[in-house]
């Protein structure tokens, strides 16, 4: 549904823009009649149009507050609520975000069959009355639930074909990926009536993704932000550092607040993850928010790794124990590389094995495209398309400083003598391997007292160190409840240090209620658990686990962990946890307790039942 009533559009940015430069600090955004609005009614909802493919831009600013409380933006357009750029000790409170239309429709599956080649499946699909029509479908992640529990039936199909007809616009049909049909195994969940939503674009002006987006921000802080819609994410924030998000929502919006009329409740808040840190410095805070049947992670953390391919071997240089490394490194992003003179880095090979003490970046210097060698290597990797596609192209020199002792594999005679973990080895990376900043992670994340479920995949997943997450409740997660891994796929860093997992409740999850692990991307090999090293110095302690599926608690490829008081409730013992396909692989050789460790050294268990 598309509302056109221009007399209660209300140009906020004019509003703020004109108090900035009034002298104000801190700005109250009018949650009464004003005197731009119509006199006749109490206006708290205020229609807003984009500028610039967004409804609200932040520039530049230091030391303000906005204040919006029982304020709603409405954004009228699917493109991006609020930019935030360049910004230093910004607070935004109490504002409601809301889209009108919505930037994803709904309906019900009234019927399946297969397409004209008969080697696809396909669901003929009904769309409701006060959501948009099929001309503005585009397909972003297609849920189905449950009409009953109006639960998620089935994550979501990747891959999707979206068939619209111009004298139909209440029907779609949607095409199922061929390997759906070609697979004998599968049994398909969703059924006759049961409720889809699917994104939708209505941006006539343009689109940008994300309803909050800060860029380059130092301590911003979100209070009591409600999300209810997002054509992506609902918070994402790149290269900020220090922001706080206390008492933020992104949950869909019950019908009874709801001020259009719709044949069918809402069913999905965001399209995609709630809240989502890139390149953090100093990570986020997030404390007492919830994130509720987004489309998506409700609490993403990490970096960007590069790809190594080519590497020279380790030369001394002096006799203080230094030694250097060049690399040949395609970036993951085409505008450039995220790894700067003076950096710490993360060094992970192609069977995941970590260079345990991060070296030194001596230099970082462009080094031509990528080549025709590389890119036939790169076709083969587990890696996500659209980076395939859309990135790697460009390729970087970094040369590498280490110091200290340093022994090859041949001066070990015994190598259980030596942990592994601890000791570097003289190894020169393959075409394969990784390489992130340490220092643009996310490191110092809290993430504490928050209720987050029902969403189509992970609760909490962070690639940081010097992390907590403590006290949260988690409940129907489709992926991990908790995991802490890095992501050689979306090609996301990085492992792990000195995290604290504590105190949270975690029930009726669909895979691992916590999973501490790391796998290589050596895909010509048997894929497995990373060797221990990759994370280190983990604390699992005091959590509690309800109608868990094994293994509840996994923890992989880890020196020094800590692992005590936490309670298994009513584990699901014939019900192996629904993971990535390679850790399928791995542990479906195992046979699974409610607490599994892998490939770990230097640790105590304390819990009562182990």
């Amino acid at each position: 549904m598309i509302t056109e009533d221009d007399d209660e559009y209300f140009d906020l940015q004019g509003f703020i823009d004109s108090e900035i430069a009034s002298g104000k600090t801190e700005i109250v955004i009018p949650s009464t009649r004003i005197s731009s609005l119509p006199s006749n009614r109490e206006n708290k909802r205020y229609r807003v149009k984009p500028q610039n493919k967004q409804h609200l831009f932040l520039g530049g600013l230091n030391g303000i507050r906005i204040i919006a409380d029982n304020v709603e933006m409405v954004c009228t357009e699917t493109t991006r609520a609020i930019t935030i750029m360049n910004c230093d000790d910004v607070t935004i409170r109490g504002l409601t975000i809301d889209y009108d239309p919505l930037p994803f429709t709904q309906g019900k599956i009234i019927g399946f069959g297969d397409d004209d080649n008969k080697q696809r499946l396909t669901h003929e699909i009904q769309l409701f009355d006060g959501f948009l029509t099929s001309k503005y479908v585009d397909g972003m992640n297609y849920e189905i639930f449950d009409p009953s529990k109006r639960l998620l039936r089935y994550g979501n199909y990747y891959g999707i074909g979206v068939h619209k007809r111009s004298n139909r616009p209440k029907r779609i049909t949607v095409t199922l990926p061929h390997k759906y049909a070609n697979n004998s195994n599968f049994k398909r969940p969703e059924r006759i009536g049961d409720i889809i939503a699917i994104g939708c674009t209505h941006a006539p002006s343009g689109k940008i993704p994300h309803a909050v987006c800060a860029v380059n921000c130092s301590r911003l802080r979100m209070e009591d932000v409600t999300v209810y819609a997002s054509n992506n994410f609902g918070f994402f924030e790149r290269n900020c550092d220090a922001s706080v998000y206390l008492r933020c929502k992104a949950d869909r919006r019950s019908p009874a607040t709801d001020p259009i009329p719709r044949e069918d409740p809402r069913i999905r808040s965001l399209n995609a993850d709630a809240f989502h840190s890139k390149h953090a410095k100093i990570g986020p805070s997030i404390v007492g928010c919830v994130a509720k049947f987004n489309g998506d992670d409700s609490v993403n953390i990490c970096g960007d790794y590069h790809f190594i391919v080519a590497a020279t071997h380790w030369t001394t240089a002096d006799k203080d124990n230094c030694h250097s490394c060049e690399l040949r490194v395609l970036a993951k992003n085409n505008f450039g590389i995220n790894i700067r003179t003076g950096d710490r880095v993360e060094v992970t090979a192609y069977s995941g094995k970590r260079l345990r003490d991060a070296p030194v970046v001596l230099s970082v210097l462009p080094d031509g495209k990528i080549t025709d060698e590389e890119l036939a290597f790169l076709k083969h990797q587990s890696i996500d398309k659209t980076i395939k596609s859309n990135g790697l192209k460009r390729a970087f020199r970094i040369k590498l400083r280490a110091t200290g002792a340093i022994s090859t594999p041949s001066d070990i005679t015994d190598c259980n003598a030596l942990p592994s973990s601890r000791h570097f080895f003289l190894e020169k990376p393959t075409m394969g391997s990784v390489i992130a900043s340490t220092n643009r992670v996310g490191n110092g994340f809290l993430i504490e007292g928050c209720h987050f479920g029902q969403n189509r995949s992970r609760g909490i997943l962070v690639k940081g160190s010097q992390g907590i997450i403590a006290r949260n409740t988690l409940f129907g997660n489709r992926g991990e409840a908790i995991r802490v891994a890095p992501g050689y796929w979306w090609l996301e860093s990085g492992s792990s240090n000195e995290i604290q997992i504590r105190g949270n409740k975690i029930r009726d999850c669909h895979s691992y209620g916590i999973g501490v692990y790391s796998i290589g991307g050596d895909c010509n090999s048997r894929h497995d658990f990373a060797p221990a090293g990759a994370h280190s110095d983990i604390i699992v302690a005091d959590n509690k686990l309800i109608r868990c599926p094994l293994p509840n608690i996994l923890v992989t490829s880890t020196y020094d962990y800590k692992i005590s008081n936490n309670e298994y409730q009513t584990p699901l013992e014939n019900t192996r946890a629904d993971g990535p396909a390679n850790m399928k692989r791995i542990l479906d050789e195992k046979v699974p307790h409610e607490l599994m460790i892998v490939n770990c050294e230097n640790g105590i268990v304390l819990d009562n039942d182990q």
